[in-house]
């Protein structure tokens, strides 16, 4: 696991309700205890700490169903330098 997945996850089980132990990139938010609001903090956290921006209208938001889709965000926003192997 490469430092920002591992940075990701540590963050991310500050969010989870349950099932910490078994979270994977394709866990479902809502599995995990992850309501509207929930997500909409884990966004902006996730924006705090790998200082990126991802906008309120971002489909991240709309289509955000399990982790991938907010980690595959984030290392796109961070650019082609960021190494995810």
């Amino acid at each position: 696991m490469d430092t920002i997945e591992q940075e990701f996850f540590n963050l991310f089980k500050e969010f989870a309700r349950k099932n910490k132990s078994d979270i994977t990139l394709e866990s479902r938010f809502k599995e995990l205890g992850i309501d509207s609001l929930s997500l909409t903090e884990l966004i902006l956290a996730c924006e705090d700490k790998f200082n990126v921006l991802i906008e309120a209208d971002d489909e991240v938001l709309a289509e955000a169903v399990v982790l991938k889709t907010l980690y595959d965000a984030i290392v796109l926003r961070l650019g082609p330098s960021v190494s995810t192997k």
